[in-house]
């Protein structure tokens, strides 16, 4: 079977040579889905931005909903949907979850430095907040009002660009791969 080379001006030395199975067209064409190429996907970057910015979400909520509106979340959230006892493990998965999946959608987006972070965050937060707080209003009696709901838009948007702030500084200390 012919070798197939990505550049053309990679010469073969001898006909005995092999190529990486990377270098073949084939197997590049497997590495793909749609337009991304998980052969160049910066995998470091993505596991260490997302671990930090899952540290950082999981902090900034603590204080925002645990220390700062603990009386407000008391008198405003329904009381009787909430658990009484927090399950650990289930809140640091889904907070490095997130964390992951901005890191993700920074990578195929190829975004560079804090501020990009910050914004892509708030915006991806803010839509996915909208999304599962008017969920929770339209289906459920969590919220005691609209306001409360409007609150959270806010508030959520906030801690999310913070979270996405710090995804991009912790893609930002891996060096290229």
């Amino acid at each position: 079977m012919a070798k197939v080379l990505i550049r053309p001006e990679e010469k073969l030395k001898s006909s005995g040579d092999q190529l990486p199975l990377y270098k073949t067209r084939r197997h590049r064409k497997a590495l793909r889905v749609g337009k991304i190429n998980l052969y160049t996907m910066k995998t470091n970057k993505i596991l260490v931005g997302g671990v930090v910015g899952g540290v950082v979400l999981f902090l900034v909520s603590w204080v925002v909903w645990g220390i700062l509106l603990k009386d407000y979340m008391i008198a405003n959230y329904n009381q009787c949907f909430m658990n009484k006892d927090i399950i650990w493990w289930a809140l640091i998965v889904s907070n490095i979850a997130v964390g992951l999946l901005f890191s993700t959608a920074f990578s195929w987006a190829k975004t560079n430095g804090i501020v990009d972070g910050a914004k892509g965050a708030a915006i991806m937060g803010f839509l996915l907040t909208v999304f599962i707080d008017l969920q929770f209003y339209s289906m459920s009696s969590m919220f005691s009002g609209l306001g409360v709901v409007v609150l959270d838009f806010v508030l959520s948007t906030i801690v999310f660009a913070i979270g996405g702030a710090a995804v991009a500084w912790g893609m930002g200390l891996v060096k290229n791969e």
